[in-house]
């Protein structure tokens, strides 16, 4: 009898067994663990043309992107047709000619046209130099009577934006509060940081406004004009890909804060600056504009968001050799044989109109349109 039980006993741990290694064979998401492999934040899907499983190469991580879908966008605004594309910002979106008219790099709005369906639909408005603030105080050489801002509203109310239109706004980079010497008639400071600064009771410059009150400003005016809002974060400073105080944080990652704490650090009149309201403080720009994005979306209305931050971040991380050279996408220095990391030539200004676009078409479907 204990004969029969022991042979049934093996009997049905063998069924068992094969059962079991059949269905692992059979069943795809028992591997997913395997199939799926995540890389410098990408997601590689398992394809079948790909043999290489190792996904630290940058050959399979690259033939596999190519074979991944498109994020579907949202229809966050009911744009069916190229309109009006507006562009307002800084030297990282327009970086022309200086004044002996020699072209000192690309920014991005230089090219986007070359990416739309219509390019007579797109006008960039932006200038070097400018912050938030000053492109809606300030005025261009050319014509000091028409302010920078004033300009662009006139080409707005002038187009046809009947159908709808978009305004671009990208800002940051000169909004710097802690510049040395901060002057309140040029940079600005996120909110955060200025409550934290009082906090703290640092003594701020009388005149000093918020970065947010100053994007609201254009933000304010395209949404009354039927005119959809989109906020790009500034492109990352390619420095910062081998600069571990803003890597090993991922609430730094791509942003400026190392650059900033840097210039303090260098400067030697460091010490008379001990009492300055920004100092040793990460001012996240780009962090700013997306909180301010929310809060639009909170009250139900349309204002979109580029992470130009992000995925600048990402492409130069895996495609621009950041450890070697800046010369292949960023301006050169000739005068200080060093790589510019901030402002592209016209190869880096493609590749940054390139990742607008690519953010565009999993931001919204309308704003997708606008590309070809």
């Amino acid at each position: 009898m204990n004969t029969i039980y022991k042979f049934i006993l093996i009997l049905s741990t063998s069924i068992f067994l094969i059962a079991c290694g059949s269905g692992s064979a059979q069943n795809p998401e028992a591997n997913s663990d395997i199939a799926s492999n995540t890389t410098n934040n990408v997601t590689v899907p398992d394809t079948s043309t790909v043999t290489n499983t190792d996904t630290n190469t940058n050959t399979t991580v690259h033939e596999e992107e190519e074979n991944t879908p498109d994020v579907p966008a949202q229809e966050l605004t009911q744009v069916t047709k190229p309109v009006p594309l507006f562009i307002i910002g800084d030297s990282t979106v327009h970086n022309g000619m200086d004044r002996n008219g020699k072209r000192v790099g690309w920014g991005w709005g230089d090219v986007l046209n070359d990416f739309a369906k219509d390019r007579s639909k797109v006008t960039n408005y932006a200038r070097s130099g400018t912050s938030s603030l000053t492109f809606a105080t300030r005025a261009p050489r050319s014509n000091p009577k028409l302010k920078h801002w004033d300009k662009t509203k006139q080409g707005i109310k002038s187009a046809d934006i009947s159908k709808g239109a978009f305004l671009m706004i990208q800002f940051g980079g000169n909004d710097r509060a802690s510049a040395i010497p901060l002057d309140p008639k040029i940079r600005t400071a996120p909110e955060k940081n200025i409550k934290i600064a009082k906090e703290r009771g640092k003594t701020l410059p009388s005149g000093l406004t918020s970065f947010e009150d100053n994007l609201r400003r254009y933000i304010d005016f395209a949404l009354a004009h039927n005119v959809t809002p989109v906020l790009v974060t500034s492109p990352s400073v390619r420095s910062l890909l081998y600069n571990t105080c803003d890597q090993d944080n991922p609430n730094y990652v791509g942003l400026k804060s190392c650059d900033a704490r840097r210039a303090y650090w260098l400067n030697p009149a460091y010490s008379k600056y001990d009492n300055h309201p920004f100092r040793g403080q990460t001012l996240d720009y780009p962090q700013a504009m997306r909180d301010l994005q929310k809060k639009y979306v909170e009250e139900g209305k349309t204002v979109l968001l580029l992470d130009l931050t992000k995925a600048s971040f990402e492409f130069y991380l895996k495609d621009a050799a950041p450890r070697k050279t800046s010369k292949e996408v960023n301006n050169y220095l000739k005068k200080y044989s060093y790589g510019d990391d901030v402002h592209t030539n016209k190869l880096g200004a493609d590749k940054l109109a390139e990742l607008i676009k690519k953010v565009a078409c999993h931001t919204d479907k309308g704003l997708c349109l606008q590309f070809k």
